[in-house]
């Protein structure tokens, strides 16, 4: 536990003295991107995971990092020179199926994701749902505080729902992870500053977008949290990129800074809708099974009508 401790602090020093290096080179000819650090301070995190699980080799956090670094490359390659979409999805899906087949045990994964398909046609649809998943996360990118700020508030909540529900969660060492990921995340926040002055980039975005998703499948494997606490704690992304596309406008967290002349009230604001309305209904839903379906009607379908409706205007 000492350990997983120091691996979240280490995280986010890392994450912080990076980004407080980028911030400083970000005007030079050569600037050094902050999304780099926090990569490497949630590589940091998986690494101390990986240390810290019982009967180790435990193939989990290798595969999970190695998918990370993959889509973490390509981000930082699409920003750089830009890559099809299709071929980023393509690619993402694959890493999102690589974790789902060879980093879980997949016989807990399908028992407790209650999808008693073939396994090719399960791998699949995970895949298919991480690809979706990861376009609805990179929409956020435009502002990266609202980035930041959201990713924040979903490992959060799933720290809470984790804790609130599993005994003794502080001994396990995929808690620590979550933390140290969240450790992550905050260092950089703290040192990008509320009006997000630092940009976290492409890199960053893409890996924190498949860890957090490789996480959701860990946890649902080992019925930790539940499917649909996740679903809920994921939902200010999926529904902001399904305005997005269904008003075909601008993304709405843009028009959210916008209204609010500040990235970092926007990235408040989404953070508050995640922990204040989501972790909720999520917690609902995982102690109370039967509230699970109408938590998760609650957690959707107003955002929708009220965002396709203000968008509309």
């Amino acid at each position: 536990m000492l350990i997983s401790l120091l691996g979240v602090v280490g995280a986010a020093l890392l994450a912080g003295l990076g980004t407080l290096w980028a911030g400083r080179l970000e005007h030079r000819r050569a600037p050094v991107s902050a999304g780099l650090f926090v990569v490497a301070a949630g590589t940091l995190a998986t690494l101390i995971a990986y240390v810290s699980l019982p009967f180790p080799p435990n193939v989990t956090p290798l595969v999970v990092g190695v998918a990370g670094l993959v889509v973490a490359l390509v981000g930082w390659r699409d920003g750089k020179q830009p890559i099809p979409p299709v071929a980023r999805w393509l690619i993402g899906g694959a890493m999102v199926g690589l974790v789902a087949g060879f980093g879980v045990p997949f016989f807990l994964l399908r028992t407790n994701l209650g999808f008693p398909a073939p396994t090719p046609i399960l791998i699949l649809t995970v895949a298919l749902a991480g690809a979706l998943w990861l376009i609805a996360f990179r929409s956020l990118h435009a502002v990266s505080v609202v980035v930041a700020g959201t990713a924040l508030a979903i490992v959060l909540g799933a720290l809470v729902v984790m804790g609130s529900t599993l005994a003794l969660a502080f001994n396990r060492p995929e808690f620590w992870w979550l933390a140290g990921l969240a450790g992550a995340i905050g260092g950089y926040m703290t040192v990008s500053g509320p009006i997000g002055s630092i940009r976290l980039g492409k890199m960053a975005v893409d890996y924190l977008g498949l860890t957090i998703f490789a996480l959701a499948l860990v946890t649902i494997a080992f019925g930790w949290i539940g499917l649909v606490p996740w679903l809920l704690l994921l939902a200010v992304p999926i529904v902001d990129a399904a305005i997005a596309f269904g008003a075909r406008r601008g993304a709405p967290h843009v028009g959210v800074a916008a209204r609010l002349k500040s990235d970092g009230k926007a990235a408040l604001a989404y953070g508050a809708v995640t922990l204040l309305y989501l972790l909720p209904l999520a917690l609902l839903a995982q102690m109370q099974p039967g509230w699970a379906m109408p938590a998760l009607l609650a957690g959707y379908v107003p955002p929708v009508v009220i965002g396709l409706l203000q968008a509309s205007r």
